[in-house]
């Protein structure tokens, strides 16, 4: 297993449990936290170089566990095979899910990295918040999917839904791709419950069904694939 593992996923998916779960399986392995992503010119998403130089600084030569919420982008990519890091677990979920979560837990007044909210958002009724983020997160959602896809085929995929519907296989399938053997019990995320943000999920209706339908049909032949994948 080389130093250094990426994990990046879209919102609300559990990436964090995996990422801690991948540094309980190999002793030696450290979690720094959640790491930001750049904002810089056409490439909003990438990965910024500042702060993966920050993570490996504080580290110095130990092997780590990076993990963001960011783009497969030029800029990434070049970052990360600049850092010698070849074994990347992308965490995929139902968008439809994803987007009733962080309705919740934006109403809880946890904050969602890269979801950046209109003045007042808090205030409206529940079929207007969610129909704002079917409008304005759905793109990003299905643009990380696609990008990793598309750009970054020696990286694990691994859907939430699935995975958690088994939780052992599941860690299996990531441990087998990083190369980890032999390793000890592994606390399911159902032993973090409360780290989960409470609260009723918001209802999906109809017309929020046919505006995301329309905005991942957008994508082309990439449509189907995201059916497969219980992406949409």
């Amino acid at each position: 297993m080389g130093e250094t593992v990426f994990v990046t996923a879209m919102h609300r998916s559990g990436s964090t449990h995996i990422a801690r779960t991948i540094c309980m399986a190999k002793p030696g392995i450290y979690y720094p936290g959640f790491l930001s992503i750049g904002t810089t010119g056409d490439d909003p998403h990438t990965l910024s170089y500042e702060a993966a130089q920050h993570h490996a600084f504080r580290l110095g030569s130990l092997p780590f566990v990076m993990h963001s919420h960011t783009l497969a982008s030029h800029g990434t990519l070049k970052i990360l095979e600049a850092g010698g890091v070849d074994k990347i677990v992308v965490v995929t979920r139902s968008i439809k899910d994803i987007l009733r979560s962080v309705c919740v837990a934006h109403r809880s007044g946890a904050q969602m990295p890269n979801v950046h909210l209109p003045m007042g958002w808090k205030e409206w009724g529940a079929v207007d918040q969610m129909m704002w983020l079917v409008r304005n997160l759905s793109p990003w959602l299905f643009s990380f999917y696609v990008t990793w896809s598309q750009r970054a085929p020696h990286a694990i995929m691994v859907n939430y839904e699935k995975h958690y519907k088994d939780e052992k296989a599941g860690n299996k399938n990531i441990f087998n791709y990083l190369g980890i053997k032999d390793t000890p019990r592994i606390f399911k995320l159902s032993d973090e419950e409360d780290r989960r943000i409470k609260g009723e999920k918001p209802r999906w209706t109809g017309e929020m069904d046919l505006e995301l339908v329309r905005i991942a049909k957008s994508w082309g032949p990439m449509f189907q694939l995201m059916k497969e994948d219980g992406i949409v």
